[in-house]
């Protein structure tokens, strides 16, 4: 068999698209009994037998002619509204097809008058066994027939997936799921900033040019995605006794890989800045990193170590358990100060949530080693230091609460309603009963 060049294919595809247009719109097609969106469609080399249909609430892009026979080795599709900061969605193979020799590809920020676009492919290949095995690769289409293929990942034996494309900046970040909603199976990303817009839509090639085609899609969408922020509020506990970080994030959109990483976290004495554990964490504790947040934390906070507050050590408390803040005062530089957090039940190589909330509880600690106010030198994390005490969230009562308490009511109401009846009975009687000393 004869292998191919996808990126070749996509260059090839992506001269066969009319030009973008200049707005943008978020859309997504379901393909349920027909297009919603004004797909368009194309294929190289032209061929009679190709064909890009919704059938049975799938996107199939087919051709069974192969390639040497006079068939096609790329079909693809997209929506003509143009996109910058880009979530493109999908799943892939969503019939568990076991013959799909053939990629399927998410395209972001595709512009077919300079030939480039970013891609998030599935490579579909049977073993010699006949199981189909998946690779993920992110890469980027260059004009001249140029792929750089910038992360390979194998994800083992597969059938259908969902397949997640973010590009934020020069941020590309793609993830696989095994269904829209479900468990994630892969992340890979990359930075890279040679193209800044353009349309989105969805790729096949035959992985040999002696098979057919065939891919199918289903619930494709392409979004605008905003950037990812951090909110950081630290502050008193109620009594004073201790300082409470309270962490939330949206998103991850647009922070760069190189953020993240996995390292030894020691334990740090929140009073003195000094050492408290060494790494009871573990080796490699998952982290994200922001650089240059402003000013917020004091000389003792200094170490240049990996040294912070997390879970379970020296009478820290996170909320939900695992987490952990690592405070960097960098003296010299204004706006020079580093902040870090961390998860100590997440894996070393465990994808980092891609949103989230905790509250954090550091004992013995106060506000002497910070400084009061409010921090936005990074674009991504924004910093606030107050003396204002925390006051811990009033749950919401739950259903079955409010439930019991209308319960409670509604027996109430009945009681007194009951009692009132009662009583205008009783006075109606000794209204109307005859006086003894009527005549």
């Amino acid at each position: 068999m004869t292998a191919k060049s996808f990126g070749m294919g996509a260059a090839c595809l992506l001269t066969l698209v009319l030009a973008c247009s200049p707005a943008h719109a978020n859309w997504i097609d379901t393909f349920d009994g027909g297009f919603d969106q004004p797909w368009i469609f194309g294929n190289s080399p032209t061929s009679s037998t190709f064909s890009a249909v919704s059938v049975g609430n799938v996107l199939r892009v087919e051709d069974p002619t192969p390639v040497f026979s006079g068939g096609s080795a790329f079909g693809f599709g997209y929506v003509n509204e143009t996109f910058s900061n880009v979530r493109v969605s999908g799943s892939v193979n969503p019939n568990n097809l076991n013959n799909v020799n053939s990629d399927h590809t998410l395209l972001a920020r595709a512009n077919p008058s300079v030939l480039s676009a970013y891609a998030l492919t599935l490579d579909y290949r049977n073993d010699a066994t006949g199981n189909l095995q998946g690779t993920v690769v992110l890469s980027r289409i260059d004009p001249g027939a140029v792929t750089n293929e910038l992360v390979i990942e194998s994800i083992g034996d597969s059938d259908s997936f969902y397949l997640e494309f973010d590009v934020f900046g020069s941020t590309l970040t793609g993830r696989v799921y095994d269904q829209p909603g479900g468990t994630l199976l892969k992340t890979v990303s990359a930075s890279d900033s040679a193209f800044a817009s353009g349309v989105s839509g969805v790729a096949a090639s035959a992985d040999f040019f002696d098979e057919p085609l065939l891919a199918e899609f289903d619930n494709v969408a392409s979004s605008v995605i905003s950037a990812a922020h951090f909110d950081v509020t630290i502050q008193p506990s109620a009594d004073s006794n201790d300082v409470v970080w309270t962490v939330k994030w949206d998103s991850l959109n647009g922070i760069p890989a190189d953020d993240f990483d996995s390292y030894p976290w020691d334990a740090m004495d929140p009073a003195t800045g000094d050492l408290f554990a060494t790494a009871p964490w573990g080796n490699a504790v998952r982290e994200l990193y922001f650089d240059s947040i402003g000013d917020p934390f004091g000389p003792a906070y200094s170490s240049g170590a990996n040294r912070g507050f997390g879970d379970g050590i020296g009478n820290v408390i996170s909320d939900p358990f695992g987490w952990g803040v690592g405070p960097d005062y960098d003296s010299g530089v204004s706006n020079n100060d580093d902040l870090f957090i961390f998860n100590t039940l997440l894996d070393s190589a465990a994808p980092f949530p891609t949103s989230g909330e905790f509250v954090l509880t550091v004992p013995g600690a106060n506000l002497s080693h910070y400084n009061l106010g409010t921090y936005t030198n990074n674009p991504f994390v924004t910093v606030t230091v107050t003396d204002t005490p925390y006051i811990a969230p009033v749950p919401e009562p739950s259903t079955f609460a409010l439930l019991g308490l209308g319960s409670f009511l509604l027996i109430g109401y009945g009681w007194r309603n009951k009692r009132c009846m009662n009583q205008r009975d009783r006075q109606s009687r000794t209204f109307n009963s005859p006086r003894s000393d009527r005549p």
